[in-house]
């Protein structure tokens, strides 16, 4: 459990996570959907899509549109039962056949990313 969520460089730790992937008319997204164990107010968040990370030593920056970063551990990437129900409610709310939204493991994100990213610059 995090007992700090932020830190004094305004990072936001989490306690649970997972990189969705979202395409929308062919262009795909990638958001980082996250969850903490101490905020009763702020069960979860979608950050506004990675557009950078880092990777050191077990842990992993995401670095999003807004400017936000959270900083989750290798070992906490999971949907917890928030996480997963929000998803659900996402995926069962568009029926638009050219919008699709999914969780993905980290190894598949790091694939995808190295190997889309040229296009995407």
């Amino acid at each position: 459990m995090t007992l700090i969520k932020y830190c004094e460089d305004g990072i936001r730790h989490v306690d649970y996570w997972s990189v969705l992937k979202v395409i929308n008319d062919h262009e795909v997204t990638y958001r980082l959907l996250s969850s903490t164990d101490d905020d009763v107010f702020d069960r979860w968040r979608l950050n506004s899509g990675i557009i950078d990370f880092t990777l050191e030593q077990g842990v992993v920056d995401f670095h999003g549109y807004s400017g936000s970063v959270y900083r989750c551990r290798l070992e906490d990437e999971m949907l917890n039962p928030i996480m997963a129900s929000m998803l659900t409610q996402w995926q069962d709310r568009f029926e638009n056949p050219n919008y699709s939204i999914r969780a993905i493991d980290f190894d598949q994100f790091l694939t995808e990313w190295e190997t889309y990213k040229q296009k995407w610059n």
